[in-house]
């Protein structure tokens, strides 16, 4: 999938491409896990309304972030959610059960990140109930925050 436009994610939803626009986010890393999160709004204004993702307490072994890190990490939240380890989050007006997210660092700014976010999950709303896989691409200028500021 091409690069889309700065702080747009794409989401192919039941055949359809939709662009929700960045709305609010940001990246906290300590120097031994990173945290990241995106909270979007639809622009054609219809259900999903909003797409947020995050993926919290990712593990770096190095104490810096470095251009072409790449960081992958899938959740499946059948059994609950789990808030104190590395976890990955996924909401479209309802929370996603499981989502595979993949970050990668494109720029490091003396403030900022600009990431690449793509998602992978099941995609909803088929008359049939048929599941197909749902990818999801965006690039994003995320400040740097507070843990607390994140939605995680």
């Amino acid at each position: 999938m091409p690069l889309s436009a700065l702080d747009v994610m794409t989401i192919h939803h039941c055949g359809e491409r939709r662009d929700f626009k960045l709305q609010k986010g940001g990246y906290y890393f300590d120097g031994k896990h990173i945290s990241i999160s995106i909270e979007t709004w639809a622009e054609d204004q219809e259900s999903p309304y909003s797409a947020l993702f995050s993926l919290v307490n990712y593990p770096i072994d190095t104490e810096t972030l470095s251009e072409g890190s790449q960081f992958t990490f899938s959740d499946n939240h059948a059994t609950g959610w789990d808030d104190e380890n590395t976890h990955a989050n996924a909401y479209f007006d309802f929370h996603a059960q499981s989502v595979q997210l993949t970050i990668k660092i494109l720029a490091i700014h003396s403030d900022a990140l600009t990431v690449q976010l793509s998602a992978l999950m099941e995609d909803y709303g088929y008359d049939d109930d048929g599941r197909q896989l749902n990818p999801m691409i965006g690039t994003f200028r995320l400040p740097s925050k507070s843990k607390s500021e994140l939605w995680i």
